[in-house]
């Protein structure tokens, strides 16, 4: 088994028909993915130190792992929104954005959409 399959057979992540396109799917997070945010904030931090990658490539896991654990508790809240339709703070930057901001800032490219 792999790809997709695997992840929804462990319970990543769950599989939806999208009623625009019958041969579309709609793939969200479920909490068991969600709760490994502070797990992949550090395998990204030690990626960042230990390995060649550009400033580029690195800003958003080198925001995460100084954020500690605060910022991933509000990505998690986040990612709970768009995947389990928990209610957010409209009114609050998301995690996202500034992810998002502080890459395009160092790159120069305009935000494309995530």
């Amino acid at each position: 088994m792999t790809g997709f399959k695997h992840l929804q057979t462990e319970g990543l992540i769950t599989v939806a028909a999208d009623a625009s396109h019958k041969q579309k799917k709609n793939y969200s997070l479920t909490e068991k993915a969600i709760q490994l945010v502070p797990i992949i904030a550090q395998l990204g931090a030690w990626g960042a130190k230990h390995t060649a990658s550009t400033p580029e490539l690195s800003i958003r896991a080198s925001l995460l792992a100084d954020g500690g654990p605060p910022l991933w508790e509000d990505f998690m809240k986040e990612l709970r929104h768009l995947h389990l339709a928990e209610p957010i703070d409209p009114n609050v930057p998301t995690v996202l954005e500034k992810l998002d901001a502080a890459y395009h800032g160092m790159t120069g490219n305009e935000r494309k959409s995530l």
